[in-house]
Parts: C-alpha cells; sequence; structure tokens
C-alpha cells in the first residue's frame, strides 16, 4: 500500500503525538517526576505505544483525512483508532508482564492521545470566522 506523501507526514505526526501521550501519561502518574527505574519501563513500552496506535489509525484509516476539513464524523473515526490502538498497546504491555506497571498509565494514555491528536487537527483547521474581516463583519 503506497501512501501520499501529505498521508505518511500526517501518520508520523499522529504517531509522534501518540509517543508524546505516552510519556505524558506516565509523567502525570508520577506528579510530573518520573522515578529513573520508570523512564527505563517507559522507553522499553513505547514502541508498543507506537505500534498499538499505528494499527488503530490504519485499520479505522484516520490518517488519511484532511486536516483542515475536520467535522464530528473524523472525530469518532480517530477514537476509535486511539481506542483500539490504545487498546492493543495494553494488551501487549500486560501480556509482556512488565513488572511494576503502573496501570493508571493505560487509562491516562487515550484520554491523552485524543486530546493531542484531536488538538492537532483542531489547530489545522480554518477558524468559521476565518473569512470574515474585523470592519464590516462581512465575507
Amino acid at each position: 500500500m503506497r501512501l501520499p506523501r501529505s498521508a505518511l507526514t500526517l501518520l508520523v505526526v499522529d504517531l509522534a503525538l501518540g509517543l508524546a501521550a505516552w510519556w505524558l501519561a506516565f509523567w502525570l502518574r508520577f506528579n510530573l517526576e518520573v522515578p529513573d527505574e520508570f523512564v527505563q519501563l517507559a522507553a522499553s513500552s513505547s514502541a508498543w505505544c507506537v505500534a498499538g496506535l499505528a494499527v488503530g489509525l490504519g485499520v479505522t484509516r484516520a490518517y488519511r483525512h484532511v486536516w483542515t476539513f475536520i467535522g464530528l464524523a473524523e472525530l469518532r473515526q480517530l477514537t476509535a483508532a486511539v481506542l483500539l490502538g490504545a487498546g492493543l498497546a495494553a494488551v501487549a504491555v500486560l501480556m509482556l508482564r512488565l513488572p511494576q506497571f503502573p496501570r493508571s498509565v493505560l487509562l491516562l494514555y487515550p484520554v491523552l492521545a485524543l486530546l493531542l491528536l484531536g488538538g492537532a487537527r483542531a489547530a489545522g483547521a480554518p477558524s468559521p470566522n476565518a473569512g470574515c474581516t474585523a470592519s464590516s463583519g462581512r465575507r
């Protein structure tokens, strides 16, 4: 399957934001100071986070949307992708039985990932008032 350059770029951005959500979940879990032993745990499990999100985005095809035209249907599809990816990452982490893995990270991660990915799409979308001028208020 060949991806257009723009879709590949958006997929890489989505995966980077998903990885940021994973690390942010660890950071929030430990009250803004991640202990050294958990930094190693976060680093070793982050590949499963990225792989799960990649599968979730691929199955739902949420990476293919143009970010300037985002609506409720795309947000619903993005939610399904994040939940599927988070579920796959949780299954992988729990099956590997990583020692002392904080389970609250598995609950924080999908919330943060949805906020980051949805926020990136909302930031890329034009404002409803983008065509209005300040002086006349007309388009």
